[in-house]
């Protein structure tokens, strides 16, 4: 389950201080990509959880993990 993280126009302030700490860490990793994207989609009014649903789902299908072409849409999550 997501973190509650406000409603849409404040949601700026964590998505910024997430991507800091992304930032902070020094690596270009999933968690860096997908702070970056939301606080573009913050500032600019992108889509950005459908971005990021559709770059996870394009990852999944070229790691092998998955064949299903939905996952471009619907994204992809390992079973836990």
């Amino acid at each position: 389950m997501a973190d509650y993280r406000g409603p849409a126009g404040l949601r700026i302030i964590p998505d910024t201080m997430k991507l800091g700490q992304q930032i902070h860490q020094g690596e270009f990793d999933d968690g860096f990509r997908k702070a970056l994207i939301n606080s573009a989609g913050d500032f600019l009014g992108l889509p950005s959880a459908q971005i990021n649903r559709a770059i996870t789902g394009a990852q999944a299908i070229n790691e092998g993990k998955t064949a299903n072409p939905a996952a471009l849409v619907m994204g992809y999550e390992e079973a836990r």
